[in-house]
This record gives C-alpha cells, structure tokens and sequence, in this order.
C-alpha cells in the first residue's frame, strides 16, 4: 500500500490544519520562499524542514516563557545583586525589529547573555525565536547541527547584512556629519565604525602595529589602480609584506614593467581631454 504521510506532486501543506491540500499549478511555478536554485524534487523537503524548524522556535520560546513566568510567582525575595542575576538567567531575549543595528543587537545579546550567566551552548537556542526578517531566514539556512552553534549563527546572519570588516572601513571612510547631528554624536559614530573595522579585521585596539598595517594597507589600496586593488582585497593581505608580495605578482602577471608604462600612458591620455 502506498506511503500517504507526506505531500504528492501538486499538493500543498495547510499550516493551520497539517492537512495537505491539491492546488492546481502550472508545471514550472516557484513556491514562495523556496530558493530558486533548489531542485524540484527537494522543494516539500526543504519547505517542511523550514516548518519543523520555526514550530521547534515556537515551542522554545513558549518554554522560555512559561520559565520566565515561573521565576516571577516564585521568587519571593526582594531583587537584587547575584539574586537578581539568577533570576535574570530565565529572561526573554529583545525581539529583534527591522531598524535595529544587527550589529549592535548581536553586541546587546551577548552582554545580556553574560551578565544572566547563560551558557554559551544555550545562545543559539535563547537568541533564533527572536530573529525576524533577514535574520530568521538566515538562520533557516543553517544546517540542523549548525543551527545550534552560536558562532555559525552570527557569522550567517551578519553575511545577510553584508557586515564586514570592509562595509565597516567604507562606513568609516564615507561617513559625514548630518544636518541636524552634533559634533560629540558624529565622532562618537565615527569611532563606532572605527571599532568595528578593527573588530573585523580581527586588530585589537591595543596592537599598534597591527593598526597601522592596516593603514598602510588601505592606504595603499586607495591608491593603486582599481583593478590591483580588486584583485589584492580578493585575497585580503594581513600586512604590508603580504600586499607587496601580492602586488608583485599581479604585476609580473601583467608583463612586469611594461604593466606600469601601460598605466602611465593610460593615466597621460585621460589628462588630454
């Protein structure tokens, strides 16, 4: 007898009901939300997985508050110090909305992850049910073992948002101060960027010379013709060394010398006209 637990062809899964349902459909059309690379023969697989996966979310926050609501009823005594933070450690992570810096809400959680003493194995699991939009969706792109790594989590979720130790230097390099913002808050937006174009960069703030390698190099970079400049952030030199060693070999690929008489001659057309 023929298995009738999952979906056929042309059928759909009525999340209210779990019942499936038979809708006419053109041969061809993508289902919402399913990638458009993804094969055709893997689209109910992939669209139940994304189901498991947010009613796991659901369950594991209602737990989280049905814990919270527990600790309230029963912690008689008065709020404070480390009874404080033990309570703390059943608190609901801040929903994540469209105009939160990612950044600076990935920064948030890992405070309050500290201060409440969560064990860094319980973040993914407390953090996903208040992912929303890009964030959830990337999240629903991690494998089932990844998707309880913490680190995994955040390193997908910023790649959604395009968060790097570049979009940090651009921001940096670019940013100018508004109309209607004051000194103190511009500057402290630039050393915000500043930060973290060294947090990404993997520098710490005390390694002078690991600062100043980094710019020497973006230096280096803003002054090399575009198509060097591409091809050496492609391979991201760590230092000055690197990018001459890099450097060079673009050159040598390019007919050595000649590369830069090319460049000159190119660079005395443009000034004709």
């Amino acid at each position: 007898m023929a298995d009738t637990d999952g979906p056929s062809e042309g059928q759909q899964q009525d999340s209210s009901s779990g019942t499936w349902e038979v809708h006419q459909s053109s041969e061809d059309a993508l289902p919402q939300g399913i990638p458009p690379d993804l094969p055709k023969e893997m689209w109910v697989q992939y669209l139940c997985e994304c189901k498991r996966i947010e009613k796991e979310a659901e369950l594991n926050l209602k737990r989280l508050e049905l814990e919270r609501d527990h600790i309230a009823q029963s912690n008689t005594r008065p709020m404070g110090g480390l009874d404080h933070y033990q309570g703390a450690r059943h608190s609901r992570v801040p929903r994540l909305k469209a105009t939160d810096d990612i950044d600076i809400y990935f920064k948030t959680f890992e405070n309050l992850a500290k201060i409440y003493g969560w064990p860094e194995a319980e973040w993914a699991t407390r953090l996903a049910p208040e992912l929303t939009g890009k964030a959830r969706a990337a999240y629903a792109s991690l494998s089932l073992e990844d998707c309880c790594d913490y680190s995994k989590l955040k390193k997908v979720v910023l790649a959604k948002y395009e968060i790097s130790a570049e979009s940090y230097r651009v921001a940096f390099r670019s940013k100018y101060k508004r109309r209607d913002q004051g000194l103190r808050e511009w500057i402290s937006d630039l050393g915000h960027q500043f930060d973290r174009w060294l947090e990404y960069a993997e520098v710490k703030k005390d390694d002078a010379k690991g600062i100043r390698e980094l710019m020497v190099i973006d230096q280096a970079l803003s002054k090399l013709p575009s198509e060097m400049a591409i091809y050496l952030k492609d391979r991201n030199p760590r230092t000055s060394e690197d990018l001459t060693k890099m450097a060079d070999q673009f050159v040598a690929n390019r007919g050595g010398p000649n590369y830069w008489k090319r460049k000159e001659a190119d660079q005395a057309a443009k000034k004709q006209f």
